[in-house]
């Protein structure tokens, strides 16, 4: 099969989240398996083609079309990348080297390849434009607006579409009135890490050696960093000894965008070490972001993993997580609550809610047993559910479907 992926994020060039990851561990997985695959990502570097672990990557650079964008800067932006990922798609599909294309929904990129596309279109649906300005609360403009339309085109123009939770596919269903046919849920699917080096054999060490806490996410309001820092005073005022690890790349809002670039004053890590009293500055480590082989190092390391989003289409975090044999804390929003068992692989809060967070933080800091065996849980419900081969599976089986009902 002859398989497009479409992402700006793909790593290692970009610094890829979720989504990122999820295509990177397709993309390869079909490679691997025989498939012809190829990618359109961001060019961070300048325009080239080249081979990436079986996977043909092509970066992309898109050209100025729209010099004054005035009140209108993120969609005509959108614009701007979506016709330079058109031309790649064109040229790939009229050589004959791709005969289905699979995007991410956030960002649109495949909008206007998908008037006219000479393959069909299967679109991953993830966390929208829609979802981040609510949890930014950022106010409606035409900007705004324009930009999650195009995303809403995407989803009404997909031959097919793939959710990876339940609660992402009935809300689509009912916001689109399309048929459920035409949705397949496939839960994202993660490799098992190797020997797990650390803790794991010490997880029932007292805890007043010190429990090392474990963040990974873009220091954004979506990813509920802020809800954290709120909590991390009340966590260290009773467990002093406590250490807070968080892995991410700092970003810069402004009313109605977030860059990955801007200046000091819009940095969102400055707003939060202003929240933080500085006598806990010591406890707290702010590492940016981090290559794979740190994560997973910093995954063995440490006690516990947490992550208080405000949304999460699904949360492919926490799966690397318990992957890791670490219980994991989140909240009951979005496709969170199919991922996290209450009770069994983790502990749940409600959302932007620090005196919970620090509760579900401090009892499992007091108790190494219930750590150790929600970790464990944690570990079996990836090896039972969230496989790498049964996600990859599936979805060959999707495209099979879209290929023979064109």
């Amino acid at each position: 099969m002859k398989i497009g992926f479409v992402h700006y994020e793909y790593p290692e060039e970009t610094t890829g989240g979720g989504a990122g990851v999820y295509t990177h561990l397709l993309a390869t997985s079909l490679a691997q398996r025989g498939h012809d695959v190829h990618v359109v990502a961001m060019g961070k570097n300048g325009v080239f083609t080249r081979e990436q672990e079986g996977v043909t990557v092509h970066r992309i650079v898109p050209r100025t079309l729209y010099p004054q964008k005035g009140s209108l800067s993120e969609y005509l932006r959108r614009l701007e990348y979506s016709y330079a990922v058109r031309e790649k798609l064109l040229e790939l599909a009229g050589t004959g080297k791709i005969e289905i294309v699979e995007n991410h929904l956030i960002g649109a990129e495949v909008f206007l390849y998908s008037v006219g596309p000479i393959t069909p279109i299967v679109t991953h649906l993830s966390t929208t434009h829609r979802d981040v300005a609510r949890c930014q609360n950022w106010e409606m403009t035409s900007d705004l607006s324009l930009s999650m339309t195009l995303e809403d085109e995407v989803i009404c123009r997909s031959q097919r579409l793939i959710s990876s939770t339940h609660v992402q596919a009935e809300a689509v269903t009912r916001r689109f009135s399309i048929t459920k046919g035409k949705i397949s849920v496939i839960p994202i699917g993660i490799p098992l890490p190797g020997k797990i080096t650390t803790k794991q054999t010490q997880s029932q060490a007292n805890h007043k050696k010190g429990t090392h806490v474990l963040f990974i996410g873009r220091l954004e309001r979506r990813k509920g960093v802020h809800t954290l820092i709120e909590a991390i005073p009340k966590v260290l005022d009773q467990e002093p000894a406590t250490i807070f690890s968080l892995i991410g790349a700092d970003t810069y809002a402004s009313a109605s965008a977030l860059e990955m670039e801007g200046n000091a004053n819009s940095s969102f890590k400055r707003q939060l070490l202003m929240v933080l009293p500085q006598r806990y500055w010591p406890h707290v480590r702010f590492l940016g972001f981090c290559d794979q082989k740190t994560r997973d190092k910093l995954l063995d390391d440490c006690d516990l993993f947490v992550a208080p989003s405000l949304y999460e289409s699904f949360g492919i975090v926490y799966l690397e997580a318990m992957a890791h044999r670490k219980p994991v804390i989140g909240c009951r929003t979005g496709g969170v609550v199919e991922v996290i068992e209450d009770g069994r692989n983790g502990l749940l809060v409600p959302v932007e809610d620090s005196g919970k967070l620090a509760e579900a933080l401090l009892k499992l800091i007091r108790n190494p047993k219930l750590r150790w065996e929600l970790g464990k849980n944690g570990r079996r419900l990836v090896e039972t559910r969230y496989g790498l081969d049964s996600m990859v599976d599936s979805t060959l089986e999707v495209y099979e479907k879209v290929l023979h009902g064109r």
